[in-house]
């Protein structure tokens, strides 16, 4: 029986300048490294009990040459695009969204779970899309925004169970509302646009 058979799942680092990862199927040194923004050959060089560095088993522990602040995701930004991915306008400091709208968002680090969520004026937050990516720092949502909305969106990102958190965004939608009749008897209405930013809003595309 080989060595790396005997030992797979159990061999440590015999010192660790940083903290410990325990290797979970699928895992390769390569998407480590990347998961943790660590250079291979500094990887490779903290890991001597790996022999080699193409085979590893979970269950390994692997030494991160990182403190653990750093492996928290930041947002560094959010963008809100409409379906003809235009980037969307501000109104009184409220990201005016369409109907359909592209929320992109970009981390400090690769992620592995993203989760939108809205938070409407004096109501319980709601979540509107949680995304499982393969370790990536820029993450796509897709939201079908209803009308006449009003409160803050933030956007989640995790890697490896490590969550953080962007800033409240504030964003608004479209409503429409009835005007009164011109006249007593008159029948017809006219719709009243609140916030009419039209070419923002069609609806006659898919994304």
């Amino acid at each position: 029986m080989s060595r790396h058979w005997k030992e797979r799942g159990r061999r440590k680092p015999p010192e660790c300048p940083g903290f410990i990862y325990t290797v979970r199927p699928t895992d390769t040194l390569f998407k480590i490294a990347r998961r943790f923004c660590v250079d291979l050959d500094r990887l490779i060089e903290l890991n001597p009990q790996i022999d080699d560095p193409d085979l590893i088993f979970p269950g390994d522990q692997i030494c991160i040459p990182k403190k653990v602040e750093d492996r928290i995701p930041k947002v560094e930004d959010v963008e809100f695009f409409d379906k003809k991915k235009r980037e969307l306008p501000e109104k009184r400091n409220r990201v005016l969204l369409a109907p359909k709208t592209i929320v992109k968002a970009t981390f400090s680090i690769p992620v592995d779970e993203a989760f939108l969520l809205f938070t409407p004026e004096q109501e319980d937050t709601e979540l509107i899309q949680a995304v499982t990516v393969d370790e990536e720092r820029q993450v796509k949502f897709f939201w079908k925004v209803p009308k006449g909305i009003k409160g803050v969106v933030f956007v989640i990102g995790c890697a490896n169970q490590v969550c953080g958190r962007s800033e409240d965004i504030p964003v608004i939608s479209k409503r429409r509302r009835r005007r009164k009749p011109y006249s007593a008897g008159e029948e017809n209405y006219q719709d009243e646009i609140e916030i009419d930013e039209s070419e923002y809003f069609e609806d006659d595309e898919e994304y």
